[in-house]
């Protein structure tokens, strides 16, 4: 893989804002979705993003591993690194 850099809301009301890679943190939303916490597993389902990379609806796991700063694994992965993301709620 190649780094890359996408911005994702998770609204209170279980709403995701799903940016392509490129756009802004402020840009438009490119597909909405849904998430929910099933047991330890944070999952999701958009309408369209992500069916031909095979992300459009899934659970990963996820751990800290810095402060602020957390790793996700695909269920079923084996451990293998899916995403690493950045809580930026708290950011300018």
């Amino acid at each position: 893989g190649y780094p890359c850099e996408a911005f994702w809301d998770w609204h209170n009301d279980g709403s995701i804002c799903a940016r392509i890679v490129g756009t802004k943190r402020d840009g438009d939303c490119a597909d909405d979705g849904r998430w929910r916490i099933d047991g330890n597993r944070l999952c999701w389902t958009f309408t369209w993003l992500g069916g031909g990379e095979g992300y459009k609806k899934m659970c990963v796991l996820v751990e800290p591993v810095d402060e602020g700063k957390y790793r996700t694994t695909r269920v079923g992965s084996g451990g293998i690194t899916f995403f690493t993301f950045v809580d930026l709620s708290d950011a300018d």
